[in-house]
């Protein structure tokens, strides 16, 4: 069962699936699962110490629990220096769910319709960075380059470059929270068709937040609608974050608030 999930979320169709296993890799190879929409291209679940890496994978999935690689469950798994690809029609391309210590790092990432690289509920302790992660979301849709959310805790998102997404980052609770502890630091960001950074929460829950994150030494640039939206959500959606040392690339870092419930965020801007 996976921590904090129901139990019957089954595992999608997908063309190599690590399952239960530790101590196993796929290494290498081209994975197209492109002719059947219902098809992940690689899945790891549960199981510890599993690595994806130098493969280059294709999918067209757009359906709950799926993605083009998912990490699902179990610790110490890993998705490295690899092209994942969602060809303009898969929802997620990377995504990881319910583990801990996972590392996506040195990947490019790009044309998925949602989200290019998904931290969702229950990760913890994991790192995602040195990725490359572009033209992903479409601008009529919804989406993050990288998404952090729904009780994600204590995750790294580091040295990322993020160009030309519908939105850069994204720390946000909608089902379930808080979305805490996390450090989002020093990720170039530019070019996106709404926002850079943004965090926050909704649907008047007090627990459906974005708390005590860290923004850090972050670049940011020729984002359309802003470079920080501190307070993405409903009031009282953010509580603790903290932002310091964030730049426009020699501009001035545009920032969104919400006034009445500032006093919740910190902000140190050069």
């Amino acid at each position: 069962m996976l921590k904090g999930l129901k139990s019957d979320k089954p595992i999608p169709p997908t063309l190599v699936l690590l399952n239960g296993v530790s101590f196993s890799a796929v290494v290498g190879g081209t994975f197209d699962a492109r002719s059947n929409s219902s098809f992940e291209a690689l899945h790891i679940e549960d199981g510890s110490h599993n690595s994806i890496r130098n493969v280059v994978a294709f999918s067209h999935v757009d359906e709950a629990w799926s993605s083009t690689v998912t990490i699902r469950g179990g610790t110490r798994h890993e998705l490295a220096h690899s092209r994942v690809n969602g060809g303009g029609l898969a929802a997620r391309c990377a995504w990881t769910i319910s583990t801990s210590f996972a590392l996506v790092h040195d990947n490019v990432i790009e044309e998925c319709i949602k989200h290019a690289l998904d931290f969702d509920a229950y990760t913890s302790s994991s790192a995602a960075y040195n990725n490359l992660a572009r033209h992903n979301g479409p601008p009529d849709g919804y989406g993050q380059a990288i998404f952090v959310e729904e009780t994600a805790s204590g995750n790294f998102i580091f040295n990322n470059t993020l160009t030309k997404n519908l939105n850069g980052i994204a720390v946000y609770s909608l089902d379930v929270g808080p979305v805490q502890g996390n450090i989002i630091a020093n990720n170039r960001i530019e070019d996106s068709v709404k926002y850079g950074i943004s965090a926050g929460g909704g649907l008047e829950d007090a627990t459906r937040e974005s708390k005590n994150n860290i923004f850090v030494g972050n670049i940011l640039k020729n984002n359309a609608e802003g470079d920080c939206w501190i307070q993405h959500g409903s009031d009282g959606s953010v509580e603790g974050d903290y932002w310091v040392s964030n730049v426009g690339d020699g501009q001035k870092i545009d920032w969104q608030a919400n006034p009445e419930s500032s006093s919740a965020v910190s902000v140190f801007d050069p």
